[in-house]
């Protein structure tokens, strides 16, 4: 579906986009996201027609695997340094937590969301390599 987007091909990661740049990238990731849609013709595509043909390729090779964003497609470390990691977070952010979470106990929510993680990243993609 998605090709690398290798330097080698000139592609090129930009810190900060435009306001045409990221009207461009919005409107693409709207189309791509548009296609998958309940009645789309990617789900109405009728038996033995090329378009039926990709889908079910599409199916079976795409689907299992879900997306770069599945856990099994992330380090180990995302998982299991959650409350290191959000110790600092919180640290760099403590003045505006307070203010805008106001009895939040902030500090605890990495050890919260680590406690959790690996169950409900399971859970979300069931899909996935280890499932």
């Amino acid at each position: 579906l998605l090709e690398d987007f290798s330097t080698d091909d000139g592609w090129r990661q930009e810190l900060l986009l435009s306001v045409e740049q990221s009207k461009a990238a919005l409107a693409t990731l709207a189309q791509m996201h548009a296609f998958f849609w309940a009645g789309s013709k990617f789900w109405t595509a009728e038996g033995g027609s090329e378009a039926e043909m990709k889908r079910d390729q599409m199916l079976d090779a795409v689907w299992p695997s879900g997306m770069y964003t599945q856990p099994d497609m992330q380090p180990k470390e995302q998982m299991t340094e959650l409350t290191d990691n959000w110790a600092i977070h919180n640290g760099n952010f403590a003045e505006v937590f307070v203010e805008e979470l106001p009895g939040v106990d902030t500090a605890s929510i990495g050890a919260r969301l680590q406690a959790i993680a690996v169950e409900v990243g399971a859970n979300a993609h069931p899909f996935g390599m280890s499932a």
